[in-house]
Parts: structure tokens; sequence; C-alpha cells
């Protein structure tokens, strides 16, 4: 099942984090990382036994949206900067929850990439139709003005099935996205994940 989940899941999901990472030093993502990933951990949401901090760098990032064309890609990467993928895991092993933070150019930025977010997921559901049983999509209200795209896919391989969760935010010129790859997940639980997760993030 994990093979089927790296390929079908959202454009940042399982990926092998094992490229060079050349850090900006100015990143507050990268400089912040342990922090952050101390504070998140408390959260009622992300309080799992073992997790995992992975830097994201371009090159990977850039193969996680590989179903887009060409020109979309490069349009999308021009305005990132910094990632950071957080893994949250049970005692078995298993990943529960994958939560990526990245910070892009402006704001703009951020929000263009939640569109390719999108277009990715939607674009594997007839890259990986084998696999995925159901989609379904929405957009909810956060705070202030700002939504959050969500995507649910049932993921099957044989008479194993799951429900895998996404959900895109962005606040200014960052972004939230939230993988969750058990269970079923409202959207009031996903807008609280969400805001708890930005009150983490102020500076």
């Amino acid at each position: 099942m994990k093979k089927i989940l790296g390929l079908v899941v959202a454009a940042v999901l399982l990926f092998s984090f094992t490229a060079a990472y050349a850090q900006d030093a100015q990143s507050y993502l990268n400089e912040n990382k342990y922090i952050l990933a101390e504070k998140i951990s408390k959260l009622p949401g992300f309080s799992y036994p073992s997790s995992s901090i992975n830097p994201i760098d371009a090159q990977t990032l850039r193969s996680g949206l590989n179903l887009l064309p060409p020109e979309r890609i490069e349009q999308v990467m021009s305005g990132f900067k910094d990632a950071v993928a957080f893994f949250y895991n049970e005692n078995t092993g298993i990943t529960e929850i994958i939560l990526v933070l990245m910070e892009l150019k402006d704001k703009t930025a951020a929000d263009d990439f939640i569109k390719a977010e999108e277009e990715v997921l939607k674009a594997k559901d007839t890259a990986f139709k084998t696999y995925i049983k159901s989609s379904a999509y929405d957009t909810i209200d956060i705070a202030g003005g700002e939504k959050a795209f969500i995507s649910r896919k049932v993921i099957t391989e044989g008479e194993n099935e799951r429900e895998v969760t996404v959900i895109v935010a962005a606040r200014n010129n960052y972004l939230i996205e939230c993988n969750y790859l058990q269970g079923k997940h409202s959207n009031d639980q996903l807008k609280k994940d969400v805001l708890d997760i930005w009150q983490v993030m102020a500076k």
C-alpha cells in the first residue's frame, strides 16, 4: 500500500527526501524547524508517539509536480523559497500524517502553489485511476477571507482501501499542506488543525 500511496497522494507526499539540500541562511522555517516541531507535537491533532523532520529541496518538490506541463512547473517553482516536512507515526511505524510547511516569495506565489496542488491532485485521478476508487474536492473558509483546498481520495489495492485527505492553505507567503493517510476527517477538524498550525507559526 505504501507504494500505491507514493504514486497517488498529493504533490509532496511520500517522497524520499535524499537529495542534498542547500539551506537558506535566512530561512525562517529551517532556522526554526525544531522549535516548530516541538510546538506542533503538542497540538491535539499531532501528538503522535514519534515524528521526524525532512527539509524539502527544489528538485524533490519539482518531481512532485511532474504531472503538470513543464512550463507550469517552472512557473510555480519560480516562487519557491523553502519547505520542511514533518512525519507523524504510530509506534507501529505507520505514517499517519505528513505536514508540509512551505515558504514562498510572496502571497501571489503561495496562492498559485495552492492552484498547482489542485491541478496535480486532479491530474492523478486520471494518471492513477486504477488505484483511486473515488475523489472529492472542497473549498472551505479558514479565517479573514482565507480559503483552503481539500482533496479526499479513497485509495484501493485489492480488497484494501483507505481514505487519504489533503488540505492546503496559505497565509501571506507561507503555505500549509497537511496529508492525512488514514481515516475520515471532517472539514471542522481540518480547519481547526490549520488554525492551530498558523498559531504555532505566528512570529
